[in-house]
């Protein structure tokens, strides 16, 4: 579906072999008995697989990302605000 490409940025990096840094993230994390389902998981680059699992973002139902304030409010944060 996002033919190794980030589904919150679009990007992610790729080696000649090719080989993407993009991986499968939990929207329900496995620690809250979240399932390895495919309808559980995202594509999500090294850089936003982290962020989602920080939480310092996440996705409601209708697919929308979410920010927390105290998230956005900090100025290092803002290539994340910028794509919700």
């Amino acid at each position: 579906m996002y033919k190794e490409h980030c589904a919150l940025c679009g990007g992610g990096l790729r080696t000649p072999l090719p080989h993407s840094e993009v991986q499968a993230a939990h929207i329900i994390p496995r620690c809250e008995d979240g399932t390895n389902d495919p309808r559980n998981g995202l594509a999500l680059c090294q850089t936003h697989h982290w962020a989602f699992d920080e939480p310092l973002c996440t996705v409601s139902d209708d697919v929308e990302i979410l920010i927390p304030k105290m998230i956005r409010w900090l100025e290092s944060n803002a290539p994340l605000v910028a794509m919700a």
